[in-house]
Parts: structure tokens; C-alpha cells; sequence
């Protein structure tokens, strides 16, 4: 019902939905994304729920974000009071809404990204990441990174990058100023796959005629 009534604002337009389970509790949030055409990519961070419009209690922020610029937006609403212990219910671990929750997040990350290694090794399945924003390849339409969507034309440069936020701020100037970009890699936690394995598998493909 709620994609529909919002398809009915799109008339004409190349409009594409993400439908996720609602995840059920007691204080409901939002964050999103609004490519702007000055700024690029902007992240948007509120209150949520069915009274969102009505309470308009948002921060704003320009990608790539560090992890302060990521602890001023949870501060700046006004309704930061629901981040912390609020009748009865804990305070909201802000660590785990910057981290991914592997390696990096402690021995319980440590553990679950152990589990995963060994879960790719005994599938055969190359690993990228954990921790990372994903891949992209313009020759093979192949789209596969999250939270953003990165939109370069297609080009003879690829990308590597063990930071998510540098390699999206890469990408997105490379857009903007009109550089074509074939593969853009983020590696994350570089758990099976390094930077160094990928710029090794980037010096055969024919499509790659320059790497940064």
C-alpha cells in the first residue's frame, strides 16, 4: 500500500523500490539517502514512524561521513533523548550503528567473521570484506554496493579500496566530473580477499585499463 501511494508521485520517472522487513520495537528511526545535485550523496537520519512528517526532526549529512560526523547527526535531533536508557529501555548501542559488527567490533565480531571465512572456504566462495560497501563493474551492469547507489558512466578506471566512505567519495567525483569507471572494489576488513589479490585479478581483466 505504501509503494503504491508513493509510485503515484513518480509519474514518468525511472523509480526503482528496496521493500524490507519491518523490523519490530518500540522507538522507530529512519535513515536515507538523497542524491543532491550539487552535494551528491546526503544522508538522512530521524525519527520515523507513521508521525515522521509531523515531528520533522532530522539531521543532515554529506557523504563520505566519518564516524564524529556520524555521532553529530545521532546527536542533533531533538528527539536524541530516545537514543539513550528511555523508560525503561536501554541505551541504543551507537558504536554498533557505526561499526559492521566483524572483526572490527570486538571478539564477538572477531568470532562471527571467522565463522563466515570458514563458511566461504568451504563453499569455494570468494569472500570481499567483511565490513566494506561492496563492488560495482559498469561492463557486466553489475551493482552490488550497499546504502548507495553509485552511478559513474562506463570507462577504463578501477577503483580499490579498503575504506568504504574514501572509495564512495572516489567514485562519486569520478561521476561528477565525467571519468569513466569500470570496477569499483571495497575490501573491507580484507578477511580472504586483499587489496593486493584484487589489484592482481584487475592487471588481467581486459576492461581495466587503469587502476587507482
Amino acid at each position: 500500500m505504501a509503494a503504491r501511494s508513493l509510485l503515484t508521485h513518480t509519474e514518468g520517472e525511472d523509480v526503482r523500490l528496496l521493500v524490507e522487513r519491518m523490523v519490530q520495537g518500540t522507538r522507530e528511526l529512519m535513515i536515507g539517502m538523497k542524491r543532491d545535485p550539487s552535494f551528491g550523496p546526503v544522508i538522512v537520519f530521524g525519527v520515523g514512524g507513521i508521525f515522521a512528517e509531523a515531528h520533522k526532526d532530522i539531521t543532515l549529512g554529506v557523504t563520505p561521513l566519518r564516524d564524529e560526523d556520524i555521532e553529530r547527526m545521532l546527536s542533533g535531533i531533538r528527539a536524541r533523548a530516545l537514543l539513550d536508557d528511555f523508560r525503561g529501555m536501554p541505551r541504543v548501542d551507537r558504536a554498533s550503528l557505526v561499526a559492521a559488527g566483524f572483526g572490527e567490533a570486538g571478539e564477538a565480531g572477531a568470532a562471527l567473521e571467522s565463522e563466515l571465512v570458514g563458511t566461504a572456504r568451504s563453499s569455494d566462495v570468494t569472500l570481499i570484506g567483511p565490513n566494506c560497501m561492496g563492488l560495482l563493474s559498469t561492463h557486466s551492469r553489475l551493482h552490488a554496493v550497499g546504502f548507495l547507489e553509485l552511478r559513474p558512466q562506463p570507462g577504463g578506471l578501477s577503483i580499490i579500496s579498503q575504506s568504504g566512505n574514501i572509495g564512495v567519495q572516489l567514485v562519486t567525483r569520478a561521476e561528477r566530473r565525467g571519468v569513466g569507471i569500470e570496477k569499483y572494489v571495497s575490501v573491507g576488513n580484507q578477511a580472504t580477499t586483499s587489496a593486493l589479490d584484487v589489484l592482481d585479478a584487475l592487471g588481467d581483466d581486459p576492461q581495466t585499463e587503469a587502476t587507482r
